[in-house]
């Protein structure tokens, strides 16, 4: 959390000044580096999940929050857009999906198939789950604080019917 909050006040200190190609390159390279670590630096400390990685963490928050041209078009390129609207879905259920995927396809496939394979499978699972369960229950609970809203007269009924997306991927 404080990291979050230096890289916040960073943002906020340094804003567009630092929108640099160096920045933008750094943007993209730093959270490849930070999760192919164990194989880029096989040498790292086994406790590198504790300050280290909130620094890392809050270093690479700032750099793609700078939104230098270059990382800005990557970040916002469809396949990110879609893995950032998945991303609650991915989040929930990436652990279950990768560890079973793994433990199943470990003894037949080569690691180097086994690792991008599991996290296709993770991402399909996590489609699934966002477009069956989380798309239905944002719309559900949206219809739901309009109509205790309405009925309660905080707040007037729309003119026209309002449409209400069902995910912000456009």
């Amino acid at each position: 959390f404080v990291f979050g909050t230096v890289a916040g006040r960073l943002h906020a200190v340094w804003g567009p000044a630092s929108r640099s190609a160096l920045v933008g390159v750094l943007a993209l390279l730093l959270p490849i580096l930070f999760m192919s670590y164990r194989y880029v630096l096989p040498t790292i400390d086994p406790d590198f999940w504790g300050v280290h990685s909130a620094f890392a963490s809050a270093v690479i928050v700032a750099l793609v929050a700078w939104q230098a041209p270059l990382s800005a078009a990557v970040f916002a390129s469809t396949p990110l857009r879609f893995l950032g609207a998945i991303s609650f879905s991915l989040y929930l259920f990436h652990v279950p999906a990768m560890f079973l995927a793994r433990h199943t396809l470990g003894g037949l496939l080569p690691e180097a198939v086994v690792i991008p394979l599991t996290f296709l499978i993770a991402v399909l699972a996590a489609w699934f789950l966002h477009v069956t369960i989380e798309m239905p229950a944002r719309q559900w609970l949206v219809d739901l604080w309009r109509k205790s809203r309405l009925r309660s007269g905080l707040i007037q009924p729309p003119a026209g019917k309002v449409e209400v997306p069902a995910s912000s991927t456009s």
